[in-house]
């Protein structure tokens, strides 16, 4: 009896800490950070893409700088755009495609702190659909942006970035060993959020899920 009342106070503990995080995941969604950004005379165009559970940035393929030398490493003719996606080493690497969704891999990613992978993609056209925000920004917020990329990704003295082998996934695109640590306060959509407040982008005061960020965009 004694253990059966333990187990079901940790499972109601577990319970209103579910809650409470949903609940605070909604109230930093519904607040709103940064300044209105007025649409500049030279916009710059990046994008903001979600795939329902993870976001991640696409912005046109630099023609210098770390970014650049990150383009040369994805196989094919060089992409128009580079989408960016960063997030948990162990489920990026175990999940190839939603059909190896594996929930104890998801669950072990959001409840403990983990090192990180960026995922880098080629982008051949312009984004669209009901999943992408298109955003036209200044110069001096896009390099704010792109520097936030830069500052995630982990490069080698020579400036070139460490690549991570996966036989799950195909050749479209690459992984790269990250900088920074994933907990269940900073997920790969908090990642995406950091980087647009970074840029003094309006967004969502805190946003652990894709929503927050993709309604603030609208």
């Amino acid at each position: 009896m004694i253990l059966l009342r333990w187990l079901l106070r940790g499972a109601v503990t577990l319970v209103c800490v579910g809650l409470l995080y949903m609940v605070a995941a909604w109230v930093g969604a519904a607040i709103q950070v940064g300044d209105t950004v007025d649409t500049p005379d030279r916009p710059v165009e990046i994008f903001v893409q979600s795939n329902g559970i993870h976001l991640e940035f696409v912005i046109e393929t630099p023609d210098a700088g770390p970014l650049s030398v990150v383009a040369e490493q994805l196989p094919g003719p060089r992409p128009l755009y580079l989408a960016f996606g960063w997030g948990e080493r162990e489920f990026f690497l175990k999940t190839p495609t939603w059909a190896d969704f594996d929930l104890g891999v998801a669950i072990g990613a959001l409840l403990w702190q983990s090192d990180v992978l960026m995922r880098v993609s080629p982008v051949y056209a312009a984004p669209s659909g009901p999943g992408t925000r298109r955003l036209h920004i200044g110069e001096d917020h896009a390099r704010q942006i792109s520097l936030f990329i830069e500052t995630s990704i982990r490069f080698l003295e020579d400036g070139s970035p460490i690549p991570v082998d996966s036989a799950l996934y195909d050749q479209a695109g690459i992984f790269l060993e990250g900088l920074g640590t994933y907990t269940p306060f900073y997920t790969c959509n908090e990642w995406v959020n950091d980087g647009l407040k970074q840029a003094g982008v309006p967004t969502a005061a805190w946003s652990p899920f894709p929503h927050g960020v993709m309604w603030n965009l609208e």
